[in-house]
C-alpha cells in the first residue's frame, strides 16, 4: 500500500508553486484542465492580496508550518495592506483545502508512477461527524487507476475535505477480499470536478482503454478525439491566458493526437510512442511567439497559436528529424510552411510517464525541410 504519509514534499510544493494567481473573475472563465493549473480566492479581487495569500501557503508547504503560524503571518500581512476581508473561518478554509490539493496532487503524481505494481486505488474518507455523506458513502470503495472516477473525484472533493487514496496490488485486493467497481457517480462538489495531479492523464488513460480495442476502433477513436471541438476551444483560452500572463509557470493543455500511421512509422524505427497524445506547455508556447523570432517573420501571432489543434489534425505533411529527434507537423501558409516541433517521449518534469510536447512552431522556408536530415512519413511538402 503507498500511504499519504509517504508523500514527498516537493511533488506538493512544486504543485502549489505552479499555480498562476488569478482573480475569481478571470478564474471563472477557465476551462477545467486550466483551473487545476490555477489559484484564486473567492470575493478576493486584488492581485496584492492574492500574491500575498499564495506566498503564505506555499511557505506553509514547503515548511511545514501550522494553521497557526499561516494564520499569524496572514494577519500581519492583512494589516500591511489595510485590507480586513478574510475571517479567521475564512482563512482556516483556504489553508486547509489549498493543503490538501496540493499534498494530493503530489500523491496521484505518485501514484501514478507505481501504477504497474498498484493498479488499485481505494477511496478512504475520515468517517468523523464532519465527512460529508457522498464521500462517506465512497469510503472503502475500490476501483482500477484508470476508472473514469478519478478523474473527476480523486480529492478533494469540497472545501476542507480531508479524503485520500490508497493505491493497493493485486496481492492485496485479493487478501482484503475486496470488490473491484466500474464507474461510481462523481462526488465532488462545484468547482472540484477535476483532477490536478492528472491534467492530460485523462486522455492517456482513455487512450490505454482504446488500445486495447480491435485497431478499426481504436482509429475512429483517435479520430473523434482530434476533431473534438471542446478539446479546441479549451485549447484557445489557454493561449489567451498564458500569452496574457507572459510567464512560464508549468501549466500544459492538449494539442491533439498522433494518427496511427505515424506510431506505426516510429515502431519501426524502434521507438515506442507510450501515448498518442500530444500536449503544450507553456514555455514551449512563449517561445513559438518570442520577439526575436516575431522580427525575423517566423513567430506565430497569439491567433496562429490557437490553430495548433487544427494543424496537428490536418497536416499537409509529417516529417520525422533524424538529426534531432522530433515529429514536424507543416502545413502552407502564403510563401512558407508553418511547422509544429513535436518532440516524443519527453520526459517533462513532474509527469508521471513520458509525454509528446510542442516543442516550439514557426514558419520556415520550404527549402529548410528538403535533403536527407528530414524523413517524409506521409503527404507531400
Amino acid at each position: 500500500m503507498i500511504s499519504f504519509e509517504s508523500l514527498p514534499f516537493d511533488k506538493a510544493i512544486t504543485f502549489f508553486r505552479d499555480r498562476t494567481i488569478l482573480t475569481p473573475g478571470k478564474y471563472a472563465h477557465l476551462s477545467a484542465e486550466a483551473k487545476a493549473k490555477a489559484f484564486t480566492v473567492s470575493g478576493v479581487t486584488r492581485m496584492d492580496v492574492l500574491t500575498d495569500i499564495h506566498g503564505a501557503i506555499d511557505r506553509a508547504i514547503a515548511e511545514g508550518t501550522t494553521f497557526a503560524d499561516f494564520k499569524k503571518d496572514m494577519r500581519q500581512t492583512m494589516t500591511r495592506r489595510g485590507w480586513e476581508g478574510l475571517s479567521p473561518y475564512r482563512l482556516e478554509t483556504i489553508f486547509r483545502t489549498n493543503i490538501q490539493a496540493a499534498y494530493q496532487a503530489g500523491h496521484c503524481q505518485r501514484q501514478m508512477e507505481v501504477v504497474d505494481s498498484h493498479p488499485y486505488w481505494q477511496y478512504v474518507a475520515v468517517m468523523d461527524s464532519r465527512t460529508r455523506p457522498a464521500h462517506a458513502v465512497m469510503n472503502g470503495r475500490t476501483l482500477r487507476h484508470d476508472d473514469s472516477f478519478w478523474s473527476t473525484s480523486y480529492p478533494p472533493n469540497g472545501f476542507n475535505c480531508r479524503c485520500t487514496v490508497r493505491a493497493l496490488t493485486k496481492g492485496e485486493i485479493s487478501r482484503e477480499r475486496l470488490p473491484i467497481e466500474e464507474d461510481a457517480p462523481g462526488i465532488a462538489d462545484p468547482g472540484f470536478a477535476g483532477n490536478p495531479g492528472q491534467s492530460y492523464r485523462t486522455d492517456v488513460i482513455a487512450w490505454e482503454k482504446a488500445h486495447r480495442a480491435p485497431e478499426a476502433i481504436t482509429g475512429a477513436f483517435v479520430a473523434s478525439m482530434v476533431e473534438s471541438s471542446p478539446r479546441k476551444a479549451a485549447f484557445s483560452s489557454w493561449i489567451d491566458e498564458i500569452v496574457k500572463d507572459g510567464k512560464a509557470r508549468g501549466a500544459t493543455s492538449v494539442v491533439g493526437w498522433m494518427d496511427l500511421a505515424t506510431m506505426k512509422y516510429l515502431e519501426g524505427e524502434n521507438i515506442a510512442i507510450a501515448s498518442p497524445v500530444i500536449i503544450a506547455d507553456d514555455r514551449g508556447m512563449l517561445h513559438a511567439a518570442r520577439t526575436a523570432k516575431r522580427l525575423r517573420g517566423n513567430a506565430l501571432t497569439p491567433e496562429e497559436l490557437k490553430m495548433l489543434p487544427d494543424i496537428v489534425a490536418n497536416a499537409e505533411a509529417i516529417l520525422w528529424d533524424t538529426q534531432d529527434p522530433a515529429l514536424l507537423y507543416v502545413v502552407t501558409d502564403r510563401d512558407r510552411k508553418i511547422k509544429v516541433v513535436t518532440r516524443v517521449n519527453y520526459r517533462l518534469k513532474g509527469a508521471p510517464e513520458p509525454v509528446n510536447i510542442v516543442a516550439t512552431a514557426g514558419r520556415v522556408l520550404r527549402e529548410n525541410l528538403t535533403g536527407g536530415r528530414y524523413k517524409l512519413i506521409r503527404g507531400k511538402l
